[in-house]
Formats: C-alpha cells, structure tokens, sequence
C-alpha cells in the first residue's frame, strides 16, 4: 500500500463514516500530514497546507466546522490528494483536486521555494505546468 493510501484510509474519510470533528483529531491529522510529506516540502509549508484544510475556515480550532461533516470529508479527501501529489502517488483517474486546491499547491511552492530540493521543486512545478496550473 502506497503511504498516501495508508494516510487516506487512516482517515476513514467518506460522507458517512468521518473521523471525529474535535480538536485533538484535526491535531492528529495535522501531525501526520506533515510527517508525510514534509520530507518533499519542508516541516513549515506542510503545516501551512494542513491549516488550510483542517482550520481555516473555523473561527477557532476547536468550534465545529461551518460546513458540517460533508464539508470536512470533501477537505479531508482533498488533503489526502494533495499528500499523493507531493509523494508522487497521484492518480489523475480516481482523485480529484479542483482549480483552488491547484491554486493552494502552486502558493505553498512558490513561497517554500527556497526550502525545497530544487530537484523536487523542479518536478512538482513541472507538473503544475503539464495541468495547466502555471
């Protein structure tokens, strides 16, 4: 099993069965988002990411998310593609990530450029490029 599978299938994600929307959880979440793909980006851009889609739109960590549960699992998922995107475990046929999560990616390199491996660097922008995110 490729480790983004293994993060996505820890998250137990779907509209039915989503992890617990409390604060410990979404800290769990955080911490292994960033053990994962933090070795292709940098400690400090993966936390930013993590933020992105686990807190962002809360008026603080630990009220319940605006969205509801649907919300969250559409947010989780997408963190689980974006972790398979940096790990180059992304499949383009059963993952789906949309312009604004592009976006998000595109931001987070551009501002960690000086962190990451130029050859890493190189690669992820280079496929930013072939979808016609650059």
């Amino acid at each position: 099993m490729l480790a983004a599978d293994r993060f996505l299938s820890r998250l137990a994600i779907g509209p039915s069965d989503v992890s617990p929307d409390t604060l410990s959880d979404n800290k769990w979440i955080a911490a292994e988002f960033v053990r994962l793909v933090s070795p292709s980006i940098g400690r400090l851009p993966s936390a930013n990411l993590a933020f992105t889609y686990l807190f962002e739109k809360r008026p603080s960590p630990d009220t319940p998310d605006p969205e509801g549960s649907e919300g969250r699992a559409r947010r989780l998922l997408k963190l689980g593609y974006i972790a398979a995107f940096f790990l180059d475990q992304y499949d383009d046929d059963s993952m789906n990530l949309e312009k604004e999560d592009w976006q998000n990616i595109r931001s987070i390199l551009e501002e960690a450029s000086e962190e990451i491996d130029v050859n890493t660097l190189t690669a992820l922008m280079g496929e930013l490029l072939e979808r016609g995110e650059m």
